[in-house]
């Protein structure tokens, strides 16, 4: 006989669902980590043109709250841990929250401030902004955007 209660999806179904999330959580993670690592790089290489993409910090503490949920499940129902585990996940679920709103704020501000003392300035033609989708462009010389219409003949830029 079947012990699964009516109305309640199967044991497949639920791993499935927190396989995916947590596959996205850990590509979130990794994207955001690769993107930072680029950053970096830009920074100590003392490029002419450094790009700051503010959206992809949001992914870090959102990845890593799918992460933490999936393990929790498991740790919950599986493992049947403990009260004392379960308030450290749920601290956890707590600061990978923070970290989604907090991170991408604090990543900002310490680039700016590092790229402003190193003399760069923001290019406005070819930064943009959407919703939290923010890309900044430094460079250290300006005009930037007369270097693009320059090379390529016309007066389109990239944003």
């Amino acid at each position: 006989m079947n012990s699964q209660i009516k109305g309640q999806p199967s044991p497949i179904k639920i791993y499935s669902i927190l396989a995916a999330f947590a596959a996205l959580g850990l590509v979130s993670i990794f994207v955001s980590i690769n993107v930072f690592i680029d950053l970096l790089t830009q920074i100590f290489e003392n490029r002419d043109q450094i790009v700051f993409d503010k959206g992809v910090y949001y992914l870090f503490g959102g990845g890593l709250f799918f992460v933490v949920v999936v393990l929790g499940f498991f740790m919950v129902k599986v493992l049947k841990v403990t009260d004392k585990i379960q308030k450290i996940l749920v601290a956890l679920m707590a600061l990978s929250l923070v970290l989604t709103f907090a991170l991408p704020q604090i990543i900002h501000i310490s680039v700016e401030n590092n790229l402003e003392n190193k003399n760069y300035q923001i290019c406005e033609e070819k930064s943009s902004r959407w919703l939290h989708a923010v890309t900044i462009v430094y460079t250290k010389t300006l005009p930037c955007a007369e270097e693009e219409k320059q090379s390529t003949g016309s007066d389109a830029g990239i944003y």
